[in-house]
């Protein structure tokens, strides 16, 4: 898969994604493009910036981490979006709500399982003068992203706990990293759980 983001002309750029598959030892798109969508954000421009595809290549996770929430137009949420192939059709269809981040720039990283039904995302709040980071997890009902538990936080304040986040094949077990984690006194050194 393959992202562009700032796609379009300004202010009105959004981004898009396009999955390849590989047949006959030549790659070819499947579905089409993928475009971030404007509807309820004043621009997309970083749609794109980073995805997560599952093991099956049918479904993928596209984030946004600077989508201007129109309801919040001075806060950058940040989104993320989850789309599934469909073949019979040859298109990307959207799966369930879009994941909104809770405060500016928040929303850093996903990864999906291996069936594309579970997603794990990570925030690790490095913009924020209080923030530990979070880490949470979402299961697909069929019609929704429904979340999974309570939320995972840091240790400690600037942690950046959920800077990097990865699930299992099965969606049960997840590993995340704290690489501001200071131990024993120093700063920096990281940690993973």
């Amino acid at each position: 898969a393959s992202s562009s983001v700032d796609h379009g002309v300004m202010p009105e750029t959004k981004g898009y994604v396009r999955v390849y598959e590989m047949t006959s030892n030549n790659w070819n798109q499947i579905g089409g493009d993928i475009e971030g969508n404007l509807e309820g954000f004043i621009d997309n421009v970083d749609f794109g910036q980073w995805i997560s595809l599952s093991h099956d290549g049918k479904t993928i996770a596209i984030g946004d981490n600077s989508a201007l929430n129109l309801e919040t137009a001075d806060t950058e949420n940040g989104t993320i979006k989850i789309y599934r192939y469909y073949e019979d059709t040859d298109s990307w269809v959207k799966l369930g709500q879009t994941i909104l981040g809770a405060n500016n720039d928040e929303l850093y990283q996903a990864e999906l399982s291996d069936n594309g039904n579970y997603l794990i995302i990570g925030a690790d709040q490095e913009s924020k003068i209080d923030g530990k980071g979070y880490v949470e997890l979402y299961n697909f009902d069929g019609e929704t992203w429904q979340k999974i538990g309570n939320s995972l936080t840091g240790e400690n304040v600037g942690d950046r706990f959920g800077a990097f986040v990865d699930l299992s094949s099965d969606g049960r077990t997840a590993a995340v990293t704290a690489p501001a984690f200071a131990n024993d006194g120093i700063p920096n050194t990281g940690a993973a759980y």
